[in-house]
């Protein structure tokens, strides 16, 4: 029974998983919208952060989806690997001459 409290207390709330893949998910369809609709494919790098942030959130929703919410730590680097995502994101634009 202590067992079984103790690991539900190291699982985020579903609910709060699936709005945060979700909104991320989202934000990267976005901004591969908002490429496409500025440049066309003229700038090809620039579609390689968003599609890798879109494909990873669905990969992470559908998986939440399934087999129930990730644990704190599972779900504190998935929003790691999305917040260097978004920098690299940055940095390719700031080189791009």
């Amino acid at each position: 029974m202590m067992q079984s409290v103790q690991f539900s207390e190291n699982l985020v709330a579903r609910r709060w998983a699936l709005s945060w893949y979700g909104f991320c998910g989202a934000v990267g369809l976005a901004v591969i919208a908002l490429h496409l609709w500025r440049h066309g494919f003229s700038q090809p790098e620039m579609f390689a952060v968003p599609l890798a942030i879109l494909f990873l959130s669905l990969i992470w929703l559908r998986t939440t989806l399934k087999s129930g919410p990730p644990t704190k730590a599972k779900f504190g680097t998935h929003a790691t690997v999305f917040l260097i995502l978004t920098g690299a994101d940055s940095i390719i634009a700031l080189f791009r001459l």
